[in-house]
């Protein structure tokens, strides 16, 4: 059985104090708002506690923390709060710091694409306590899509705005921002499931749908780990994690539109143990082609992503390339 790795284990990575300033880094001062205040006099640089928000509603609640929409008073802003007990940390020169919120405010920074979920601000206190603050995505996420028959011109949204959010998480750059920049530190989500890619309202009926990834809760700027996230929408070199398998995970999430579950097989008859350990074994994948209703340059981008062996999978940033010509062939 694999030993799955605490959600709030430290992670050694070399710090990157670097945020993106056009074609140029700056180190970043930590992220502060007018609705923060200090906890105690002499308390580290993270303590905080927060005023000024009302509840809208609540979204979760759980072991790891919950999660709210919440209202800013100052502005009327409607934002999502995550408050978090357990989480990843990373060792940097100014101590141990929450590596969803490192990742956030020194590595995505302001400038992200607009194909990954707006970073508002976040509170770190000594008692232990991360609070994130994120745009309100009002149409909820993808898993509301499983198996609905959505038209196959959404479905190319979907893919080629996640694997331009992937692209840019892993290189720097994307279809519509052809430079990287200086010093780039790669970010692997290691969670992507249809869950975590959310929808933003449209501002008018005929825009496109945008689709936002979202729930770095996961993240690491490491380039290879093991034994994370959710079993069923990893690739076939579980517990290994690196950014070939942020792509499968794509193609898994595609997979489920499409068919209405993911590339997985249920457990067979007589597996013993938890179900879900099932989904931690490489033989579990068994992905299919799509129906004769979509169309083969679907399917073949989606096989792209959910080649078995990672060597000879697309990279995001070769994802990006093919999916912009295959789009153009089939779904303006």
């Amino acid at each position: 059985m694999l030993a799955l790795k605490r959600p709030d284990e430290e992670r050694k990575v070399k710090p990157d104090f670097n945020r993106r300033n056009q074609d140029r880094w700056v180190k970043p001062e930590l992220k502060r708002t007018g609705t923060e205040r200090s906890a105690k006099p002499g308390a580290s640089r993270f303590d905080s506690k927060i005023v000024g928000y009302t509840l809208v509603k609540k979204i979760g609640e759980g072991g790891q923390g919950k999660t709210e929409v919440v209202k800013r008073m100052s502005d009327n802003k409607i934002l999502v709060r995550k408050e978090q007990k357990h989480f990843q940390m990373i060792i940097t020169p100014e101590g141990k710091v929450p590596a969803e919120m490192y990742i956030f405010e020194n590595i995505i920074g302001p400038t992200s694409p607009y194909s990954i979920i707006k970073f508002d601000h976040c509170n770190y206190t000594s008692q232990g306590l991360q609070t994130l603050y994120f745009e309100y995505c009002e149409n909820g996420d993808v898993d509301r899509l499983v198996g609905k028959g959505i038209g196959e011109c959404h479905i190319w949204d979907c893919f080629t705005q996640v694997a331009d959010a992937l692209a840019f998480l892993h290189y720097g750059h994307n279809r519509h921002s052809k430079t990287p920049p200086r010093g780039w530190q790669r970010v692997i989500h290691r969670d992507l499931k249809p869950a975590n890619v959310f929808i933003r309202q449209r501002v008018h009926p005929t825009d496109k749908w945008q689709f936002v990834l979202g729930d770095f809760g996961l993240a690491t700027p490491e380039e290879e780990t093991s034994g994370c996230g959710t079993g069923e929408w990893i690739g076939p070199e579980v517990p290994k994690m690196t950014a070939k398998g942020d792509v499968w995970s794509l193609g898994a999430i595609i997979h489920a539109i499409c068919h209405g579950y993911s590339p997985c097989d249920p457990p067979p008859k007589g597996w013993p143990g938890k179900s879900s350990n099932w989904y931690w074994m490489p033989q579990a994948r068994n992905p299919k082609p799509l129906s004769s209703k979509y169309s083969d340059a679907l399917n073949n981008e989606m096989f792209h992503c959910l080649t078995a062996d990672p060597d000879r999978r697309y990279s995001s940033r070769a994802l990006t390339q093919s999916l912009e010509k295959a789009r153009r062939s089939t779904c303006y």
